[in-house]
């Protein structure tokens, strides 16, 4: 209403194709978010996607209403790509309707559309099994370093078990049994990998517009290794593999897929400020900024569609990033706003020092640190060691070895693959990274230093630095908490079964409890009552500083354990309890108070000093949503 005059109607009821015909006319004035709205609430009242999507098919081939189906669409691909990637019927429309976009010559709507796909896709991590290596693959791949780009699986056979375990066409192979197809795999070598074993675990992501650009090359004729870099490349390479980041919490370096390029001796060892992956990071920033340009021209909705003049996109979500408004900090989905404000592109001002630090033994047990990247193959590693330690042999002679023992000091050894990355992750607490000459048939690890390496591998939550335990206890619990999809809190609330189904949310819910029992172990399993006293003296600093952290969902698992019944008993123990650390206790407790609808806790998050990104209490969000939908 305005003045008395009715302006408008908002939709909070209506049959099914009334509320899907609401998508296309011209209220957004009214109700800017019902787009929005309708893509995260449809699955609770039509059984399939799919129906909506051949309604925009149809949709689309009345020429007044294909701008409002693409915007549609798009937001449907950024804001829910899972409803596609979990789907092959899905799949099968976006194929569809690409042909269609293509037919009526809109060529800037449908590189949108693959710039969407490609950066909302996630990684995924498959296992196929065949009964001996004679069996066909049940898959086909094309590309390789040869035409310049990664290896694509172009076709899966029809009801076979690549495709029933989610293997699709356009899907960019990104590692197989721990090595890496992203640079530089030539496609006779990627045949002979997938090939040569009967258990593969293959990890893939939908990359249709490197796909698309690649047979397009190749109709136009083959590449031979690395050529000019146009924009449209630069936007394909680096989207690939952008991962969600948020200044305000640590996270992992953004890895591209471009293939090798010719490096100095010291970058290709991965040492120094520039080395491997350096590149990737330098053509994600620049992608950044053409994309967010290409959207905001094509996707600055008119007031017809939405009654803002703003962008469809912000810079950091299309490339696979999410940024945490104030309103969205306590449900960080990677939803897209069609009434968002533009904000400018943002260049990330961090310089390319090596993320990881890798320790590596001869075999006379002297050892040298090296600065890594997560992109540094094994065999760099070696070549890097091998100038550490002064050895002029040729680094062919050499390979990297992983040493690890075992229960009862079994000793087990293997040989690491040359292309094996991410080193520093992959290694256990009780191993070693030796190299290893491999004309010697020298023992690595003397039984001497067996049970070092075993003293090495236990570490006591009292060694442990509080500040350090809580970050780490924030970077695992935000890691899981920023890849929730809205769709997961609606088909958990709905109990709505999916392709997709709720697996992050789940993971999530499952951490207060995880952590709590932590907590009561670590005390109970204490005999000595000095000890005992001393651990349950850290738990309230490190609860102290999740909270600093603004980790509240940690701080809660925490103060809970430490409040349980089997930990209150211990009377002579909380007497020993310095009276400072049982003031900071009963502060956080008083924040858990439940009455008055937990208003403590929900004062301090509102508070002006908190500000997002925080990790909320989930139980508190649990029930919030879970009134909010019996209440209507």
């Amino acid at each position: 209403m305005d003045n008395g005059a009715r302006k408008g109607h908002i939709v909070i009821r209506g049959i099914p194709e009334r509320l899907m015909a609401q998508l296309v006319e011209d209220n957004s004035s009214i109700d800017p978010t019902y787009i929005e709205d309708f893509l995260l609430t449809h699955r609770t009242f039509v059984d399939q996607s799919v129906v909506v999507a051949d309604q925009l098919l149809e949709w689309f081939q009345d020429p007044i209403l294909r701008d409002k189906v693409t915007r549609v669409l798009l937001l449907w691909v950024n804001n829910h790509f899972t409803d596609f990637e979990t789907d092959p019927s899905m799949m099968e429309f976006l194929e569809r309707f690409e042909a269609e976009l293509e037919k009526a010559k809109m060529h800037g709507q449908l590189r949108m559309l693959n710039f969407a796909c490609t950066a909302k896709a996630r990684k995924r991590t498959v296992t196929l099994t065949r009964p001996s290596r004679d069996d066909p693959l049940q898959f086909q791949v094309v590309g390789g370093y040869e035409k310049g780009f990664g290896i694509f699986i172009s076709k899966v056979d029809h009801g076979s078990k690549a495709e029933e375990i989610g293997l699709k066409k356009g899907d960019q192979i990104l590692e197989v049994n721990g090595q890496s197809f992203e640079h530089g795999t030539k496609y006779t070598r990627a045949l002979e990998v997938l090939k040569s074993v009967c258990h593969l675990s293959i990890t893939v992501k939908s990359n249709l517009l490197a796909f698309q650009d690649m047979l397009q090359s190749s109709e136009d004729g083959p590449r031979t290794g690395r050529t000019r870099k146009t924009p449209n490349n630069l936007l394909m390479e680096s989207s690939v593999d952008s991962t969600l980041t948020n200044d305000s919490f640590p996270h992992s370096s953004r890895e591209s897929t471009s293939t090798p390029v010719n490096r100095s001796k010291k970058d290709s060892l991965g040492v120094g400020i520039v080395g491997p992956g350096a590149s990737g990071k330098f053509l994600a920033m620049s992608s950044r900024q053409l994309l967010n340009r290409a959207f905001n021209k094509f996707l600055n909705k008119p007031k017809s569609l939405n009654g803002h003049d703003s962008s469809l996109v912000d810079d950091v979500s299309i490339a696979g990033g999410s940024t945490c408004n104030s309103s969205a900090a306590m449900f960080p989905v990677n939803n897209l706003a069609s009434n968002g404000e533009h904000k400018e592109s943002i260049t990330e001002d961090r310089s390319e020092y090596p993320e990881h630090v890798l320790k590596v033994f001869k075999a006379d047990q002297t050892c040298k640190y090296l600065l890594v990247h997560k992109e540094t193959t094994a065999h760099e590693v070696v070549m890097l060691s091998l100038q550490e330690f002064g050895i002029t042999e040729p680094s062919t002679n050499y390979t990297l070895c992983e040493v690890s023992v075992a229960e009862g000091g079994f000793v087990k050894q293997r040989t690491l693959p040359d292309q094996l990355k991410n080193l520093a992750e992959r290694i256990g607490l009780a191993s070693r990274y030796y190299i290893k000459n491999i004309h010697d048939s020298e023992t690595l690890l003397p039984d001497e230093n067996t049970q070092d390496l075993q003293k090495e591998s236990h570490v006591a939550l009292l060694q442990l630095n509080p500040v350090e335990v809580s970050t780490q206890l924030m970077v695992e619990d935000f890691t899981i908490f920023r890849q929730i999809e809205a769709t997961e809190y609606v088909e958990d609330l709905f109990e709505i079964i999916s392709r997709y189904g709720t697996p992050n949310l789940t993971t999530f819910s499952a951490l207060v409890n995880r952590e709590m029992m932590w907590v009561i172990s670590e005390i109970v399993a204490e005999q000595n009552i000095h000890k005992r006293m001393r651990v349950i003296k850290q738990f309230i600093k490190i609860a102290r500083q999740c909270k600093e952290t603004q980790n509240f969902n940690s701080m809660f698992a925490i103060v809970s354990g430490l409040g349980h019944g089997s930990v209150v008993r211990l009377k002579s123990t909380w007497e020993k309890i310095p009276s400072k650390y049982q003031r900071l206790f009963n502060e956080m407790q008083q924040l858990m108070d439940p009455s008055r609808n937990m208003s403590r806790y929900r004062n301090l998050i509102n508070a002006d000093n908190v500000q997002p990104p925080i990790i909320p209490f989930y139980p508190v969000v649990k029930k919030d949503l879970t009134f909010i939908h019996l209440g209507n």
